[in-house]
């Protein structure tokens, strides 16, 4: 049995639940399993695996581009691409 993403987890209950996102999601990066030119997942399916909120996410990707981590290109329907 493939062992499941850390990225497709509840987060802990953290102090601040945006920057435990962004943890997580630099974590992924940096490891490779979201390599450039690949695509984050959508708004939902982070929504959905993690239990925070939309407004968790948008401001954990906004972190992660003020950060310019990864070069994140937003797409117009869709989720943010790694570039």
């Amino acid at each position: 049995m493939p062992d499941p993403s850390p990225l497709l987890s509840p987060l802990a209950q953290a102090p601040n639940l945006t920057s435990g996102l962004v943890e997580r999601l630099t974590f992924e990066i940096e490891s490779g399993k979201l390599a450039p030119g690949s695509r984050l997942p959508t708004e939902q399916a982070l929504i959905n695996a993690t239990g925070v909120s939309r407004t968790v996410v948008r401001e954990a990707i906004s972190a992660l581009r003020a950060l310019q981590f990864g070069h994140l290109q937003r797409l117009p329907t869709a989720s943010d691409r790694l570039s």
